[in-house]
């Protein structure tokens, strides 16, 4: 089972994996994430799921040494069987990704960041991808916990409605 594999079980609580699977149970679900690492969240939102996703890492991770890409493949390709939509991924740089990695017909609805954890990092992650999200999407940001994704998302939903980019609800 995902929730008990044992490269996965540590990188996420339940209650996440379970959240972002129903999330992306819906049919109409399209799923993007930054920062993939050992790929507990991805598979977790994929597993049984016929969502078309997204995903993209730069296999930083410290905690996973030199072979992070190698170890996310391993964990994915293991319940890929599980996966019934399609999975776009992009090795790098998620500031850098190209609308063109995206279909903007269909626009990702679920957007989950867990990559880099600066109050820069977390303040871009709330406005940087909105031209390729769609017009209503769920945000999910990782480890607020930590006070600089709690300030820098901050800073972002400030952005965001100082700027009038959006709004959120």
């Amino acid at each position: 089972d995902i929730l008990e594999h044992e490269e996965l079980k540590n990188w996420n609580n339940t209650k996440i994996k379970h959240l972002l699977n129903n999330l992306c149970s819906d049919e109409h679900s399209i799923y993007f994430e930054c920062g993939i690492a050992r790929g507990a969240s991805l598979c977790s939102a994929l597993y049984k799921n016929k969502t078309k996703a997204y995903a993209s890492d730069l296999w930083l991770e410290t905690k996973l040494g030199k072979q992070a890409r190698d170890k996310f493949l391993k964990n994915f390709n293991e319940f890929s069987s599980n996966f019934d939509g399609e999975v776009n991924f992009s090795d790098g740089d998620c500031w850098k990704i190209s609308a063109d990695f995206f279909d903007l017909d269909k626009k990702p609805n679920i957007y989950y960041y867990d990559a880099g954890h600066s109050i820069d990092d977390h303040r871009r992650a709330i406005t940087h991808f909105l031209p390729i999200l769609d017009e209503y999407f769920i945000m999910i940001i990782d480890d607020t916990t930590d006070p600089r994704v709690a300030e820098g998302s901050k800073l972002g939903f400030s952005d965001l409605l100082d700027q009038k980019l959006g709004e959120v609800a």
